[in-house]
């Protein structure tokens, strides 16, 4: 089994980043940040319902110099464990994983799993803030390569209601051996 990076002081864990959302930024803003790309990020809102962090990303060097833009997105984070990825300026593109945004309230957010994949494939609270965003900036990557090249660029979940199939042989490996 692959080892996982464990940061200090606990910076990664949602319960900081809900408590000390300026310390999680400062871990993520150094000069060693454990996420590449994180050109910016701001606390927008701080409060006992939960927080709310802007980030401007940088798109991967590949990504970059195929002319993929810096993107802007909000992690709203709730004190009863709630999680909302929402891409900023980004209502005049297509979007493959988006939900819709259906009444005022609704914030369009990025479907980032889906909920009836194996628990290994999907993110989960204990995984912490910075696999969260990691997951985010990846998701905008391929969101821009799907609109430049018409293809999602790993295999794609069904969408809607029901059991979701793996569909290779590949994706149903790696569910099994991240589940032991």
């Amino acid at each position: 089994m692959a080892a996982r990076l464990v940061l200090t002081a606990g910076v990664h864990d949602m319960q900081t980043l809900l408590h000390d959302p300026d310390a999680v930024l400062c871990h993520l803003l150094s000069d060693d940040g454990p996420i590449f790309g994180v050109l910016s990020g701001t606390v927008v809102l701080h409060d006992a319902r939960g927080v709310v962090l802007e980030f401007v990303l940088a798109p991967w060097t590949p990504c970059a110099e195929a002319g993929f833009p810096d993107e802007r997105v909000r992690m709203l984070v709730t004190t009863k464990h709630r999680v909302f990825v929402v891409p900023q300026d980004a209502d005049d593109r297509h979007w493959k994983h988006r939900m819709p945004k259906r009444e005022p309230g609704d914030f369009g957010e990025l479907c980032l799993w889906y909920p009836k994949d194996p628990a290994a494939l999907t993110w989960r609270w204990r995984d912490g803030s910075f696999d969260l965003l990691s997951i985010a900036h990846r998701h905008l990557q391929y969101e821009e390569f799907w609109r430049r090249y018409h293809v999602w660029p790993v295999e794609d979940a069904p969408h809607g209601h029901g059991k979701n199939a793996l569909l290779t042989t590949q994706m149903q490996e790696a569910a099994q051996r991240w589940e032991r």
